[in-house]
């Protein structure tokens, strides 16, 4: 049987501001990267620490964390045999160089920007990460923190144990903290999840602002009668993926607070938001 080509699934991706950000005048703190050629696809989403006073620039470390990971495993798999793609993926010992490289570039960035290191990097480099890797033999998923993955329409939700109410960020490795002395595989980057990709019908991984959708499904879109619907409108929406600012207008139209008069009760009706927190995900199906 001839192997099964990573073209033969189709990909879309898309982030959007949280409402509450939005009233709070405040950046997108998640992120995503996605890159797809004919033998692979690799993607990962960040979710930023978002804390305005702990960590007020997550921003830039949640841009440099998922450009890092997807950039170093691409170029692996661009400069290994085709015949050890399985066996590479599936090794603790290469997600702990993924993991290895993009602290190298955290811990030069913040050197680079002077001051003191643990709050340069507390301050902008507090993310997390949710990752997947699709070959032609197998799919796989990866995450360090919080997030969800989907495959096949079947929903994971990764909820590490914090420590102290302190969730795992990649950059707790470089500082020290009662998270790294206690729990110190909280903060790996590790794999979750793998399956042969002739299985694969419907992919997704998101950040946790993804939970407003979850959680609201059977209320109405913002200014419509039409329910908000699950996280299964991302994979089942062919227009997502023929045209891919339809699902980036979709994920605002779900993060806009709308305001509908009633000239005849002399009164404004409020239809919140149904994405309060930031949201980025990526999203494939087969054609």
């Amino acid at each position: 049987m001839k192997e099964e080509d990573v073209s033969q699934l189709m990909f879309s991706s898309g982030i959007v501001i949280g409402a509450d950000h939005v009233a709070t005048k405040k950046n997108c703190q998640d992120a995503l990267k996605m890159l797809q050629k004919p033998e692979f696809l690799v993607a990962f989403v960040a979710d930023g620490c978002g804390d305005a006073i702990y960590s007020p620039y997550s921003e830039m470390g949640s841009r440099q964390g998922v450009t890092t990971a997807v950039n170093y495993v691409a170029a692996k798999l661009e400069t290994t045999s085709k015949w050890r793609w399985n066996s590479t993926l599936q090794s603790t010992g290469f997600w702990g160089d993924v993991q290895r490289h993009s602290l190298e570039k955290m811990d030069d960035a913040a050197r680079g920007m002077g001051g003191n290191y643990k709050q340069v990097v507390i301050s902008h480099f507090l993310f997390t990460l949710v990752g997947m890797v699709v070959t032609p033999d197998i799919t796989l998923f990866v995450s360090l923190g919080d997030g969800y993955y989907f495959l096949n329409g079947e929903m994971y939700e990764v909820r590490p144990n914090p420590v102290d109410n302190m969730p795992p960020y990649l950059a707790f490795n470089l500082v020290e903290t009662s998270l790294r002395k206690m729990s110190p595989e909280e903060l790996k980057l590790s794999v979750k999840k793998v399956v042969p990709t002739r299985s694969v019908e419907s992919v997704m991984i998101s950040t946790d602002g993804l939970g407003g959708i979850l959680s609201d499904s059977k209320k109405r879109v913002p200014g419509t009668n039409t329910e908000v619907g699950g996280p299964e409108q991302f994979w089942n929406e062919k227009d997502y993926f023929d045209n891919t600012f339809s699902l980036g207008w979709r994920l605002n139209q779900l993060a806009t607070e709308k305001k509908i008069i009633k000239w005849d009760e002399k009164r404004a009706e409020v239809h919140p938001a149904i994405i309060t927190d930031d949201l980025a995900l990526v999203v494939g199906r087969r054609y």
